[in-house]
């Protein structure tokens, strides 16, 4: 690839970006206009006019505290990590 293709696919990657962050934006507005709704009517399930559903509601899950593990068992946190390798693409416009 060449560096003229490169800055033109950086520009094209910067107005896709820009896109999905005005997207984004409009469908979180249309989510808590539904939230609303279903918070209004005490239901947790709706089904609209075309077949989509929407769920919502409180999911309780247990996580461990690796924070206080580590604070007051060093060893026991220390014993059981693991390394973890990745490598994000950040884009910034």
């Amino acid at each position: 690839m060449t560096k003229k293709e490169v800055n033109e696919t950086l520009r094209e990657l910067a107005e896709y970006t820009r896109l999905q962050t005005e997207l984004t934006a409009q469908i979180d507005a249309l989510k808590d206009k539904v939230k609303e709704f279903m918070t209004t009517e005490n239901i947790t399930e709706l089904t609209g006019g075309c077949g989509e559903k929407v769920y919502w509601s409180e999911i309780v899950s247990r996580r461990l505290d690796t924070q206080l593990l580590k604070k007051q068992e060093a060893e026991i946190y220390e014993h059981y990590l693991k390394d973890s390798v990745s490598k994000p693409f950040k884009f910034y416009c």
